[in-house]
């Protein structure tokens, strides 16, 4: 076998078997090689691609950042690297593309996953400054071994400082405190560094402005040199200079932090994740109703005080903190006296120098008035909706009154026709009959409202419902107002006849309530296209803009309290949206109101 044939082989056994991608491409774009790598990544068989074009076979990759990267590396013949988005797979990848003589040879990778964790890791720290920010809660660490001091952007904040003006050790950090206090804050760091004890002391900074700030500070220490873990003390900085200058110097003590916790029915606690130890403040004992003696100091008494029904979650949550998981739980405990109460428990993990948790920090929180609060605010709601309903109820009630009484008002017309000499019986008659067909369709309306009315469906002649019914709807008129049709033929259409009459009807009552000085409502009826248009205007007051976006709304309504239900603009379009069809207005104020209905239209009867 020729060294070259043997060399070519090894090569190809190389980049097989290497981590990354690879595929080489000629200058004509078609695939000369695809390892296994790539084939898996382009869910491809390797060999099927050789000789292929590459925008043939994966033509959506065409004008996406790697094709561009891919041109410019060949037209400019030198090497480039790069990581982008591929939208088509909703992946990122890694390229390193290298040309030769002969084409491209390009080495990628997926590293969606990196991206989707750093971005969490953004997202994670900005969440983290602002939290910071809004409490005015700094967070340090100091390797003691190499004295190096690590803040976080709130603590720059704080201090008035910008990273390069901060020496980034602990005499740095001391020369800010302010001398009066310097001494007790050197004394209380070398306390904790000797007993290995968790401490909290009161200090003051100075500002590079000269801006005098009060702070409080918790402090502890990680790692066991013996065991060659290096020595680091980390802790927290919170900005208490607004609430010491607001109350007039009462919180210059470390005792206010105690007495803000209990106000707040707040408390803090420390967790040796190492020893198992709990560190409480004060806050936790009235929170929890124990003597000072009594507080848990150990996680099984920890887990003796919560509720037994919440206790495997809490169970679960200790041990996600043995993994380096902060958690953000509410659950309940149980006091001495049997009462029950709701907390809100937060924690953070801390690790120590080699990335194991070391110990957790957090608070807790009396849920239990929230919790009393939001149940009444429900109760609130629910008696809200309640009184609603009875009123919405007492609306209809008045507005069918109201309905009914127009009825009668048209019989007893009729009657007093009938006892006319020389009366139309015939005219007067169908004037009771249409009114007791309102009836009728009143009743229908309200039953149709709580959804237990069938619908009848029929073919009728929309001309021809709308002529038969112009009788009664004039009768429903005052003599100011005159009532026109303009009939052109629209055509049939498949419903409830009475439904069809209930649109008309509630359409030139609503026509005749805008117009209390007179004037004029006209019926039209056309085809167009498919559809049988029906329209309703009138030369009234209008509309305005804020009543047209609720007239269609169940019980809404601008009349008086016993001028109507509130239903029958409702109903009118719920009759019509059942039916296929739409509606529509065109109103302004002064400018008359058009109602156009548009329902399907069905072919005549054979």
């Amino acid at each position: 076998m020729a060294v070259g044939e043997k060399l070519r082989r090894v090569v190809v056994t190389l980049l097989e078997e290497m981590g990354d991608a690879c595929v080489v491409l000629d200058r004509d774009w078609r695939y000369l090689f695809v390892n296994r790598k790539a084939g898996e990544i382009f869910g491809r068989d390797s060999a099927s691609l050789v000789g292929k074009h590459i925008w043939t076979e994966f033509p959506e990759g065409k004008d996406q950042p790697f094709h561009l990267a891919y041109e410019q590396a060949m037209r400019e013949d030198r090497f480039v690297r790069m990581e982008a988005y591929y939208p088509p797979w909703d992946r990122w990848f890694e390229n390193r593309i290298h040309p030769f003589a002969g084409g491209l040879a390009i080495f990628f990778n997926d590293v969606t996953e990196r991206h989707r964790a750093e971005e969490e890791a953004r997202r994670d720290a900005a969440t983290r400054a602002q939290a910071e920010s809004m409490a005015h809660l700094g967070f340090w660490q100091w390797n003691i071994a190499k004295n190096s001091v690590t803040w976080s952007d709130e603590l720059y904040r704080i201090y008035g400082l910008k990273p390069r003006e901060f020496g980034a050790s602990f005499e740095a950090y001391l020369e800010r405190v302010h001398p009066h206090d310097r001494p007790r804050v050197r004394e209380t760091i070398q306390t904790a560094l000797q007993t290995r004890r968790p401490v909290t002391f009161h200090e003051r900074i100075v500002r590079p402005d000269g801006q005098l700030r009060q702070l409080h500070s918790w402090a502890a220490i990680s790692g066991d040199p013996s065991k060659g873990d290096p020595e680091v003390m980390f802790g927290t900085c919170l900005d208490m200079t607004p609430l010491i200058e607001s109350t007039e110097g009462m919180w210059r003590s470390e005792r206010w932090l105690e007495l803000a916790l209990e106000a707040a029915h707040v408390g803090l606690w420390d967790w040796n994740l190492a020893t198992g130890d709990f560190l409480w403040s004060k806050g936790m004992e009235p929170l929890l109703g124990l003597a000072p003696q009594a507080v848990p100091r150990t996680r099984e008494e920890v887990l003796a005080v919560v509720h037994p029904d919440d206790r495997p979650k809490v169970k679960e949550v200790i041990a996600g903190a043995g993994r380096g998981k902060n958690f953000d739980i509410e659950h309940r405990v149980v006091l001495p006296d049997g009462t029950t109460r709701w907390i809100s428990s937060r924690g953070r993990v801390f690790l120590d120098s080699v990335g194991r948790p070391a110990r957790m920090s957090g608070s807790v929180v009396d849920m239990t008035e929230q919790r009393r609060l939001e149940v009444e605010a429900r109760r609130a709601q629910d008696e809200l909706h309640e009184a609603q309903k009875m009123e919405a109820i007492g609306r209809l009630a008045a507005g069918v009154a109201h309905d009914v009484n127009n009825l009668l008002g048209v019989i007893q017309n009729a009657t007093s026709m009938l006892q006319a000499p020389g009366a139309d019986r015939k005219e007067a008659l169908e004037a009771i009959n249409g009114a007791i067909d309102g009836a009728a369709a009143l009743i229908r309306q309200l039953v149709a409202v709580s959804r237990q009315q069938a619908v009848a469906l029929g073919l009728h002649d929309v001309d021809q419902v709308v002529a038969d019914m112009s009788k009664l709807v004039a009768r429903l008129l005052p003599p100011s107002i005159e009532l026109r049709t303009e009939l052109g033929g629209a055509g049939n259409v498949s419903a409830d006849r009475t439904q069809l009459e209930q649109v008309v009807l509630n359409l030139v009552v609503n026509a005749r309530d805008a117009m209390p000085s007179g004037g004029v409502v006209t019926i039209a009826t056309r085809p167009r296209g498919d559809a049988v248009e029906i329209e309703v205007r009138d030369t009234g007051v209008g509309i305005p803009p804020e009543v047209q976006a609720r007239m269609f709304e169940p019980f809404y309504t601008t009349k008086q309290q016993d001028g109507g239900t509130g239903l029958g603009l409702a109903m009118v379009y719920g009759i019509v949206k059942q039916g296929g069809g739409r509606i529509e207005v065109d109103s302004a104020p002064g400018a008359g109101t058009r109602f156009t209905i548009w329902l399907p239209r069905s072919p005549p009867p054979r």
